[in-house]
């Protein structure tokens, strides 16, 4: 992981950064998040990052909602192209979308 972060940010500290790490965030920080959804890599190295970040949001009672791909490596996302892609990640794909749809529709996003 560290040779990824000193590939986007030489000297990062992903450690102690709350840019590079949301699970770093101080409370009083996370408490002006808005609501938060996530599509989680069960094949990520990310995958503990995430559930220490839902965690804490949690505890903060944030609206979040989350859902964990268990078989897919990190950028999964990427995977739904035609012939040699990976027909499942069409649905996370889409979950993304609805999500997308209800804040757009809650007028949380524009």
């Amino acid at each position: 992981m560290q040779l990824c972060i000193e590939s986007y940010v030489q000297g990062g500290d992903a450690e102690n950064d709350p840019f590079l790490s949301p699970a770093v965030t101080q409370d009083n920080m996370l408490m002006a998040y808005p609501p938060v959804r996530l599509l989680i890599a069960g094949n990520d190295p990310l995958r503990d990052e995430s559930y220490k970040f839902v965690l804490k949001l949690a505890k903060l009672k944030k609206d979040i909602k989350f859902i964990e791909y268990l078989m897919f490596p990190h950028a999964f996302l990427n995977f739904d192209i035609p012939v040699a892609g990976i027909s499942e990640c069409s649905k996370p794909i889409k979950k993304g979308a609805a999500w997308l749809k209800e804040f757009a529709d809650k007028g949380i996003i524009q």
